[in-house]
């Protein structure tokens, strides 16, 4: 019987979660599609001003001779909160060409999402990670497909409670494995033959690897927060997640000098977590973000997980900030 597509693209984004998302989507669309084509790379599909400027048209060239009998499918990749626009146009181009369906759980207005509709993609805004993967309308998920979600939303710090030891360090597992040396490439591989002991291996490793950076001469702790004063760039959400929970704080705080992803100029990031099995209003719901854009801050991510990306310049400032500010001393709101 013939498929509904001749050749879909799968992108999805190249954190644990986008992997998990990535596997489920895969899956989903082998049902569709008589081939397909998956790409997931750092920064390639990290970053959101890099796909939705350069990567997205890896598509275009691959899909070329399947016009209107192709499928380009966009999980977990959102637009560029600053650019939003570059994105719709570029969902128009890839919609000139193939059915387009764009599934993402970040932040976006309402505005932009009926852009989104309207340059012809099929949107799905999700409200939780675990819920973040493509499926055609009759697609029923297989109890290991939930789990493999379950285990991408604990990655993502997205998922409620109750959350089984084995499930979050699975979840551990496989942020390693999307790392160097690995890729998200090969977590894909490793999640696609479910092989859960792998998992639980490499979990055990990060775990190790993260506790060095939580001990007494790296954090400061305060009375609702904690800032770790120095941690790798690549690691701090998961350092902050496992210093929060080590000294009973619902916030975290870390500050770290590196350059950024698609321009290359030093910044100083400085990121804000609420742990997500403390119970507390999401830090991102009570901090003044628009004070921090009008200092000239990039500011992304979820309510639970702000990033503020200052000029190398003013990080000491927006550091300064964040630690003074009312949000991260209450666990309500302020």
């Amino acid at each position: 019987m013939a498929k509904k597509y001749e050749k879909c693209f799968l992108f999805f984004g190249s954190d644990a979660h986008g992997v998990a998302s990535g596997v489920v989507s895969y899956e989903n669309m082998l049902k569709e599609c008589g081939e397909i084509e998956y790409y997931s790379k750092f920064p390639d599909t990290t970053s959101p001003k890099i796909f939705w400027t350069k990567t997205y048209r890896r598509a275009l060239e691959s899909l070329r001779g399947h016009k209107g009998r192709c499928h380009i499918v966009i999980v977990d990749i959102p637009l560029d909160a600053s650019d939003p626009d570059t994105g719709v146009r570029a969902v128009e181009e890839m919609a000139e060409l193939c059915d387009v369906t764009f599934i993402d759980h970040h932040r976006i207005s309402p505005e932009k999402l009926g852009e989104l509709s309207r340059s012809g993609a099929r949107v799905i805004s999700t409200t939780a990670a675990r819920s973040t993967f493509y499926a055609a309308p009759d697609t029923v998920s297989s109890e290991d497909q939930f789990k493999v979600m379950r285990i991408g939303a604990i990655a993502d710090r997205d998922m409620p409670p109750p959350i089984l030891e084995e499930e979050e360090m699975m979840a551990y597992g496989l942020d390693r494995l999307v790392r160097p040396p690995y890729s998200p490439s090969y977590a894909f591989e490793v999640l696609r033959k479910r092989d859960w002991n792998r998992l639980l291996e490499e979990g055990r490793k990060l775990v190790a690897e993260l506790d060095k950076y939580t001990g007494p001469d790296n954090v400061e702790v305060g009375d609702e927060y904690v800032y770790v004063k120095s941690a790798p760039a690549n690691l701090r959400f998961k350092v902050l997640d496992r210093a929060t929970s080590k000294y009973g704080k619902p916030y975290g705080v870390s500050y770290v000098e590196t350059v950024h992803r698609a321009t290359g100029k030093p910044v100083a990031l400085v990121t804000v977590i609420t742990n997500w099995k403390s119970g507390a209003v999401a830090v991102g719901k009570k901090l003044d973000l628009d004070k921090y854009r009008e200092m000239g801050c990039e500011v992304f991510g979820h309510e639970s997980a702000i990033v503020i990306s200052a000029p190398l310049d003013r990080g000491k400032e927006v550091l300064k900030s964040v630690l003074e500010d009312p949000a991260v001393h209450t666990r309500g709101w302020v």
